[in-house]
């Protein structure tokens, strides 16, 4: 449990408001409720805290090491992507949804790979995998218990299964500590059980989960079925895993044996069963990872359109959770919306574009086209077949047309580049017109160079603009010419050879 307190403590010269002082304190992780105001020559600190020993924690441990065979991949099973996004990242979004203060990741040769992904966020233990090693689920579980004390209350999960909702996480953790359980099971309910371990019972009282490889004829005939999903005291946790053994029909270590063991001993099991059995399923081909990914992409999609953006045949459509959308805006079939991209109101993505990374504003078309990295405010215009580099900038009724490609370039308010054009390392200041053909020269074969085009500047057809140049207000280049030097305001920039016109050339050469 929380409890508030509130400390004072007088504010000494030259000391900033603002900051936290904690006094007369041992043993306790703080958490700032709320930051302090300063009451004359006073402070407040309201904080909550909790007093080691005092309270529940809640934690996890992910069982991640799992190599995957039956995926046919060289890569980890629990960093395959769904929408973007690795699998196992669905899994800590949702415990931590659910009040898991800490986690542990059961790590095999991915160990690297989850501290890049994770870092000092989650812990970290390590199962080798190969001949000779324990396997078994029960065997990963326990090498997470050096993170576990006994009043602790721990999840146990695979990494390998993003579909459980937070709320069902929560509530089979709150009932096995109301109710005061040494562990409680999350199952399910299937028409084919097959492939997973049963529930069995005796009359009414749960006995053991038996694995289907273990199961005789009569309970395989029994649909209620393991889920994967765990909730134990830290206590009952180090002492069933503590008694496991090998014998059974994989030879492995068995976390499901520890709810028969716990059993034995007289303790409480409790039982949650899923609403949805779906949410148990996990990721054990590249056959299942589609199938979930079509699971996630319906819950993702009809969460945005219930937030009232327009989803045409949402089915065909690719949004990364946490993608940020305004009401009204309109999506077309095909798109790939990933990353932090944040879309405002009454905006049209059209079929077939792809956007990373990217903040658009409202009233914003974009058809047929790939952005990264990018900024569009209001009104902009792009596309068909545009393709926006990282650190584009287009500001307010920009319009950017077919194959236009925009790099590391802010386009100012009203600029205009309508078709076949290049602009890289540039900035236009606004009310521009970029011909067609048009390229801006950045680079010359070792260092990147900028250009400067002042508001109104007319850049005419076929022009190259060698950076580093400045091209002054209302300046007008002409079709064709080759701009190296910088170009005063109002004047008129032509370089290009005078052009001959021989007579009777044609009759002369045949």
């Amino acid at each position: 449990m929380w409890e508030q307190f509130a400390y004072y403590k007088k504010r000494a010269k030259g000391v900033r408001h603002g900051g936290l002082f904690f006094i007369g304190i041992r043993e306790r992780s703080f958490k700032t409720k709320a930051c302090f105001k300063c009451m004359g020559t006073w402070c407040i600190i309201d904080v909550n805290f909790k007093v080691k020993g005092e309270s529940v924690m809640r934690k996890a441990i992910i069982l991640a090491a799992g190599e995957g065979t039956r995926m046919k991949s060289k890569y980890s099973k629990a960093l395959f992507s769904i929408l973007n996004k690795p699998i196992i990242q669905y899994v800590t979004d949702v415990i931590k949804e659910a009040g898991i203060e800490e986690y542990i990741l059961i790590a095999g040769k991915n160990l690297e790979d989850l501290k890049n992904l994770y870092g000092d966020e989650a812990r970290y233990a390590v199962q080798e995998i190969g001949p000779g090693k324990p396997y078994g689920t029960g065997y990963a579980a326990k090498l997470g218990l050096d993170f576990i004390q006994d009043e602790d209350s721990v999840l146990i999960l695979c990494a390998d299964a993003p579909l459980f909702q937070p709320e069902g996480l929560k509530a089979l953790m709150n009932h096995r500590e109301k109710n005061k359980e040494a562990a409680r099971c999350y199952a399910a309910r299937l028409e084919n059980p097959f492939g997973y371990g049963r529930m069995i019972y005796k009359g009414d009282k749960l006995i053991k989960i038996v694995e289907e490889k273990d199961a005789d004829q009569e309970e395989k005939k029994v649909n209620l079925v393991n889920s994967g999903v765990h909730a134990f005291e830290g206590k009952a946790l180090k002492f069933a895993l503590g008694k496991l053994s090998v014998d059974n029909a994989q030879g492995e270590y068995y976390l499901t044996d520890a709810i028969e063991i716990l059993l034995k001993q007289g303790e409480k099991v409790g039982l949650d069963v899923l609403k949805d059995s779906s949410e148990m399923m996990g990721v054990n081909s590249k056959v299942q990872l589609a199938q979930v990914e079509n699971i996630l992409r319906k819950r993702v999609n009809e969460e945005y359109m219930l937030q009232g953006v327009i989803l045409e045949n949402p089915d065909r459509i690719f949004i990364q959770p946490g993608v940020v959308i305004g009401r009204d805006t309109r999506i077309e079939a095909g798109c790939r919306i990933t990353g932090e991209t944040v879309i405002g109101e009454d905006s049209s993505i059209e079929s077939g574009s792809i956007i990373s990374n990217c903040r658009i504003g409202n009233n914003v078309r974009i058809r047929q086209s790939v952005l990264e990295d990018s900024v569009l405010e209001d009104n902009v215009d792009i596309g068909p077949f545009a393709h926006l580099r990282p650190k584009a900038y287009l500001k307010k009724k920009v319009h950017v047309g077919n194959f236009v490609e925009v790099k590391n370039a802010t386009m100012g308010e009203g600029a205009k580049a309508g078709h076949l054009a290049y602009i890289g390392d540039a900035e236009l200041k606004g009310d521009n017109n970029i011909g067609c053909g048009v390229i801006f020269v950045n680079y010359d074969g070792k260092n990147k160079h900028r250009s400067v085009v002042e508001k109104g500047a007319f850049i005419g057809s076929n022009a190259n603009i060698v950076a580093p140049v400045h091209i002054g207000e209302d300046a007008y280049i002409a079709a064709g010419s080759t701009i190296t030097k910088d170009v005063e305001k109002k004047a008129l920039a032509l370089e290009r050879s005078e052009q001959k016109i021989v007579m009777d050339w044609v009759e002369r050469k045949r």
